[in-house]
């Protein structure tokens, strides 16, 4: 697709000095097996920070883009020295202890190349479940200058334990670059996580994580992918038409709290934007059972039940609700934070029975989310509703963006994002899903015995 991607190590382990040949490493590789051999045969010692964020590096050049990988480390100072008695090994490992100040002009050239790239994957080992400080570095600075918005970003994390934090130091960059404006991106199909998690503890040690490096080789094909979505719809000459937005309400009270505000927030736009709001309270959701035929594939006689959950009791909606949101240019979840007692709950269920519609092959791929939340501060009922719709939903295969608020004081409005934005950048995309080619991808079953509905192949599009 010839998309630019920025590919940035996050690591104080980071081999500054040996980066170069690490790109050049990455672009004589035929395959990852080939990747981790020459990297092996090279005799650096790269970090294993290094080492993931290479393998996005060759996920995103197979997948047509260009790439370069950096390391912030470049840009640090390295003048203070510890105050302890470091070991040797470690002061010959990073040398001195940085300072976190940075050198202007090195800074400067490096903001100008993220600034000027499509795609960023940002790689970082895991603290306490968290991102480096030095990657949290560069987070800052991105937002300063407000490089990240538009672009699409992805994460890749190392961790010394399994289950180590990697998926939550994945969330937060996530959810830090979301609020950036950046367009987050999980690792796509088959598994269609958070991002690149690798268990490696020693340095280098990751390249004996194969399945983890294959989770980053992933995130950099997915960066790739969607920022060519992107592409092809900003060039595209076309009118693609008013985007078809699905508005879900999934919590409200029986007098529609919460839909006279949607009314009075999307009401400048309903003639730009073909706007379907659904009210989740008045439809009935049985509960997922949690079996492992799901969905359900063949059903004699009854083509029209193939994909979809195996509960067909009349009295469940949501057939007739996921005939609604199929083929959304836009899906936006809405949610409430207030001190109300008659909220009426329909996001939990709604969301556990949305695994069959991933597991149909992630049927909403390439399709925007965005959060929404009406959020009055003193509300203790639902503050977390944004990331919940980053996590739930960016495993679905879609590409998420910057959620919406509206803060209410004594039920009155003192603050809402603008919607401009976000209609601008859904009729790129719109464009852009409409030009671009489909994609075989399939979801794959894991932890069954029952093996009848692997492997089945679907159109992305």
């Amino acid at each position: 697709m010839g998309t630019n991607i920025s590919l940035i190590s996050g690591s104080i382990r980071a081999n500054t000095s040996k980066i170069s040949r690490l790109n050049e490493i990455v672009s004589e590789a035929s395959d990852a097996r080939d990747l981790n051999h020459r990297i092996r045969s090279s005799g650096i010692v790269f970090s294993n920070t290094d080492i993931s964020v290479a393998h996005a590096a060759l996920g995103a050049l197979d997948s047509g883009s260009t790439v370069k990988i950096s390391a912030i480390t470049s840009l640090l100072s390295r003048s203070q020295k510890s105050l302890y008695n470091t070991p040797a090994s470690v002061e010959g490992d990073i040398g001195a202890l940085d300072t976190l100040s940075m050198d202007e002009g090195a800074l400067r050239g490096f903001l100008e190349e993220i600034g000027a790239s499509d795609g960023i994957v940002l790689g970082t080992p895991v603290y306490f479940g968290d991102r480096s400080s030095v990657a949290n570095k560069l987070l800052q600075q991105t937002n300063i200058r407000r490089l990240l918005k538009d672009k699409i970003f992805g994460v890749v994390s190392v961790g010394a334990k399994r289950n180590g934090g990697q998926e939550t130091a994945a969330i937060y960059s996530l959810y830090e670059a979301l609020m950036q404006g950046a367009i987050v991106v999980g690792s796509g199909p088959p598994i269609c996580q958070y991002g690149g998690t690798v268990w490696a503890g020693d340095k280098g040690s990751a390249l004996e994580d194969g399945l983890g490096l294959s989770t980053c080789y992933a995130t950099g094909r997915q960066v790739s992918y969607f920022s060519g979505i992107l592409d092809e719809g900003a060039k595209s000459p076309d009118e693609g038409g008013k985007p078809r937005i699905s508005v879900i309400v999934t919590m409200n009270t029986r007098d529609n709290y919460v839909g006279k505000y949607l009314e009075d927030y999307f009401g400048p736009y309903m003639d730009k934007a073909d706007l379907d709001f659904i009210n989740l309270i008045d439809y009935e959701i049985f509960r997922c059972v949690g079996c492992s035929r799901c969905p359900c594939r063949i059903v004699k006689d009854d083509p029209v039940s193939s994909g979809m959950c195996v509960l067909k009791d009349g009295a469940d909606h949501m057939r007739q609700l996921h005939a609604r949101i199929k083929g959304s240019d836009c899906i936006i979840i809405v949610g409430a934070n207030n001190t109300k007692d008659d909220l009426v709950y329909r996001y939990q269920v709604f969301m556990e029975r949305t695994r069959y519609i991933r597991r149909n092959n992630f049927e909403l791929s390439n399709t925007p989310v965005i959060g929404m939340l009406l959020n009055e501060p003193e509300g203790i009922n639902n503050p977390m509703h944004n990331i919940k719709v980053l996590t739930s939903y960016i495993r679905h295969n879609t590409m998420m963006l910057k959620p919406i608020n509206i803060i209410l004081i004594k039920g009155k409005v003192v603050y809402s994002d603008r919607f401009d934005d976000h209609l601008a950048l859904l009729g790129i995309i719109k464009k852009g899903r409409s030009s671009s080619g489909a994609v075989s991808i399939s979801y794959e079953a894991e932890g069954y015995s029952d093996k009848t509905y692997d492997n089945m192949r679907s159109e992305r599009s």
